[in-house]
């Protein structure tokens, strides 16, 4: 049967020492209690309130309180556990102490010891986009082009990170902004567009590298990627017929190399032909004087042994090859004054009087032209028969 149930005895209270006024519990008592329990625990004496004053083992209770609880914050403010991500560094009243690693690690408590978490594994980035003040830059050959690139990077030491500068993050965008406009400046437009790109990334990264160490900021460049180097947008009409008409040219200067290698081989193969035809001739020239300055040797001595019989033979050889060269032939008549005249050279040569007189040889078949030979002198001729006579 329940304690409150009609008609039930007032003795079924649950809380049997209850007065009868029915009342909720009194606080002064829980309070006093409680005061009792803690001075016991710290070693205080407990005692009753007298005269409406605060108990002197209350205020002892709620410094103990406090104490735990002030305990407790310092414990949790001693205590780092970093991840495998991050690194530590301990100002001990702001004063650089360590740089503490990943895993559990014990402090002394905040102020005295501070520690700044850095994460030094995670890669991040930031972007100039086109359009853009950062993004416009001017090139070596007074143009504008419009760039778009990107920046990874990590911190690579965290105590320079969290130390040397202010905001290394401001350092790292003023530093590339530094770098890309000054490699800009050094090229010209179609460099950074077109061949360049790959080298200019390359020396982009090292010369934002050199300005953050030199800042020493704690960070380092991963990568540095040019997404994109054109013109700015009210110009690329412009610049599209510009580019056509430098293709145009490109491809008429290709036309000109095409035929200069064609002519130039010609022009140096007749160059050769006709220099190693020179030479034969000189070295004809030079054997030709030679084995006349020998004949001429050998006909002298000759001539100082057998003077008139040389000078005779001379004559004959030399008469003999004026007459054979000869077309016309005069005929002295003995004891007359006529002379006869025969017209030898009428006959022409032995394929004309073939071609004439002989059947079966048609007259209008013209006979094949020779190349005309110019005779040696006959002075060399002579010389040559008297050499082999004697």
């Amino acid at each position: 049967m329940a304690w409150n149930e009609p008609g039930g005895s007032g003795n079924k209270d649950p809380w049997g020492g209850r007065k009868d006024d029915q009342g909720p519990p009194d606080l002064d008592e829980i309070l006093k209690k409680m005061t009792d329990k803690l001075n016991n625990l710290f070693g205080g004496k407990g005692g009753s309130s007298t005269g409406g004053k605060t108990p002197q083992g209350g205020v002892s209770g709620v410094v103990g309180i406090a104490f735990i609880i002030l305990a407790l914050i310092l414990i949790y403010n001693s205590i780092y556990i970093l991840n495998e991500r991050q690194n530590g560094v301990v100002l001990r009243f702001g004063e650089y102490v360590s740089t503490i690693q990943p895993g559990f690690n014990i402090r002394l408590p905040y102020p005295i010891e501070k520690v700044d978490i850095v994460d030094v594994q995670s890669i991040q980035a930031f972007n100039v986009g086109q359009g853009t003040s950062e993004a416009l830059m001017l090139t070596k050959d007074k143009n504008i082009v419009d760039i778009e690139y990107v920046v990874q990077y990590q911190v690579g030491d965290a105590k320079k990170y969290a130390l040397n500068t202010r905001n290394p993050i401001i350092s790292l965008e003023h530093a590339s902004h530094t770098a890309v406009r000054e490699l800009v400046g050094q090229n010209d437009m179609e460099y950074v567009q077109t061949l360049g790109r790959t080298v200019f990334s390359v020396n982009a990264k090292e010369r934002i590298q050199e300005i953050l160490d030199r800042y020493q900021t704690g960070l380092i460049i991963t990568s540095f990627e040019m997404q994109k180097a054109q013109a700015p947008r009210p110009v690329i009409p412009a610049y599209e017929e510009v580019n056509a008409a430098q293709q145009e040219k490109e491809a008429e200067i290709n036309k000109a190399e095409a035929f200069a290698n064609t002519i130039i081989p010609k022009a140096e193969g007749n160059a050769n032909r006709i220099r190693e035809q020179a030479q034969q001739y000189q070295e004809t020239l030079i054997a030709r004087a030679n084995g006349d300055a020998q004949r001429f040797s050998q006909l002298l001595v000759q001539y100082e042994k057998a003077p008139r019989v040389t000078r005779e033979r001379l004559y004959l050889e030399t008469m003999q090859d004026i007459i054979s060269n000869s077309k016309k032939v005069i005929v002295d008549v003995e004891k007359g004054n006529s002379m006869l005249y025969l017209p030898i050279d009428k006959f022409g040569s032995r394929e004309q009087l073939n071609r004439n007189y002989l059947p079966g040889v048609e007259a209008d078949k013209q006979p094949p032209k020779s190349k005309k030979v110019i005779p040696e002198s006959t002075y060399d001729d002579a010389r040559s028969r008297t050499r082999r006579s004697y």
